[in-house]
């Protein structure tokens, strides 16, 4: 099952959020704010202005929930816009984040399509410096901490980061939750049965046996599959090649499977 886990500030925008997806207070969590609605797999929790700190709250919550490629890791928060810049819709979704302690680069994966204004975002506790700010067009204290630790438990195009500012934000963040919600129930849902042909579904089922596949996998597999088909990829050859790569060797075909997942990907 697919899972949404969201960090935001508690106050303002964690608000909404909560109101949002009807999620209720955790009382069983003792080290962080946390708020949750099993049924539907959403869970928020709650940061403050500490890069330090939610970065240790991103791993602990990667590690209790185990969180793993199947899920979504969310950060939306408020940005600084930089003077003369115009943010469509009040949210930016930086393609590029700086951060401003040490200069590194992320590059968050953008796959999915977004009425969002995108950029550069200038992030970490030297954000407000002015001599910094030259060339970007938001910043902020927090995104570039998130992104880091998120990225260390899931792959890049599981991990959005929304800042929202202006007078209008409340409805910023309603934009983008309604956003998440088409991405989120998309990925849940089931992939139709006529998406895939009967020599295609046999040669998923003949991967899935050889490679012994965990139920895990199979999903990311047959959803991969069908996103690649869905943009004219010729699925068939491609699995009929890696059919014919199975070996008796475990490590052998996990690195095989890597790499089908991997080619999958490729066309995005």
């Amino acid at each position: 099952m697919n899972r949404l886990f969201m960090f935001a500030p508690g106050q303002g925008v964690g608000g909404i959020i909560v109101d949002h997806h009807k999620l209720k207070k955790d009382l069983s969590e003792k080290r962080f704010q946390t708020y949750l609605n099993e049924d539907s797999g959403v869970f928020l929790y709650e940061t403050n202005n500490d890069a330090s700190f939610l970065a240790a709250e991103v791993g602990y919550a990667a590690g209790k929930m185990k969180i793993s490629n199947l899920d979504f890791v969310t950060y939306m928060g408020p940005c600084d816009l930089i003077a003369g810049a115009a943010i469509g819709r009040g949210c930016f979704y930086p393609n590029k984040i700086v951060d401003s302690s040490d200069g590194s680069l992320s590059y968050p994966d953008l796959l999915y399509a977004h009425p969002f204004s995108e950029g550069t975002l200038l992030s970490g506790p030297n954000h407000a410096n002015d001599a910094l700010r030259i060339n970007f067009r938001a910043s902020d204290a927090l995104s570039a901490s998130v992104f880091k630790a998120a990225s260390m438990f899931v792959k890049l195009n599981r991990i959005f980061i929304l800042n929202v500012c202006g007078d209008n934000w409340r409805d910023a963040v309603l934009c983008a939750l309604r956003w998440l919600d088409e991405i989120f129930s998309a990925e849940k849902s089931e992939t139709p049965s006529g998406m895939f042909t009967e020599a295609e579904r046999a040669l998923m089922d003949k991967i899935k046996l050889s490679y012994r596949l965990t139920d895990a996998s199979s999903v990311i597999l047959t959803k991969k599959a069908a996103r690649y088909k869905s943009h004219d990829g010729d699925l068939n050859m491609l699995l009929l090649r890696y059919s014919l790569e199975w070996s008796g060797m475990k490590e052998k075909n996990q690195m095989t499977f890597r790499r089908l997942i991997d080619e999958l990907d490729e066309s995005f």
